[in-house]
């Protein structure tokens, strides 16, 4: 991406640009918020269902399935080392409004004995979260056969029978009988 190529795009001249944004990282992290979208949290005091639900309608919207959008999530990661100020100034602008969403349901189910309370809010969500993140990033060389939703469930399912307050043995039976 170039200033040239925006301003072309654009219509107008490259001061018309740098008038506005003193650089292309501003211009990029300005166009980022742009296009960035707020997943609503619902809390209705069951876990496994508002965590799915919360992961399903972050995937729907942020087009995980997008082959665009996973190349531009990959150029912002290729980023990451290279510029770690920019990236940590996206990370804030774009991901950490949506981890305290998730945050707030697995605090939530904490309270409720839902889920143990001596692991960190934080690692549960990099455990709900991480799976679904790196299933996007490798779609592209390596075909999903499942679907995202299929994933999802999963995902929860099997994160929940490590963080849920029941042996494990318990924790499948209860599913089992769900479906």
């Amino acid at each position: 991406m170039s200033i040239e190529a925006v301003a072309k795009r654009a219509g107008v001249g490259k001061t018309a640009i740098y008038r506005r944004w003193s650089s292309k990282d501003e211009l990029v992290l300005d166009a980022l918020k742009e296009v960035e979208t707020e997943v609503p949290v619902v809390d209705t005091g069951n876990f496994r269902e508002d965590a799915t639900t919360f992961l399903r309608e972050y995937v729907r919207v942020h087009s995980l399935a997008n082959p665009q959008d996973i190349k531009l999530l990959l150029k912002i990661l290729g980023e990451l080392y290279e510029r770690p100020e920019l990236f940590s100034t996206l990370y804030a602008q774009l991901y950490e409004s949506r981890n305290r969403q998730l945050e707030y349901l697995i605090s939530s189910g904490q309270d409720r004995g839902e889920l143990r309370q001596d692991i960190e809010a934080t690692f549960i969500l990099d455990l709900l979260a991480g799976p679904i993140f790196l299933r996007a990033l490798l779609s592209i060389v390596r075909p999903v056969q499942y679907t995202a939703d299929e994933l999802i469930t999963q995902t929860v399912d099997t994160v929940l029978a490590g963080i849920g307050p029941k042996s494990h043995h318990d924790l499948s039976e209860r599913f089992l009988q769900d479906e």
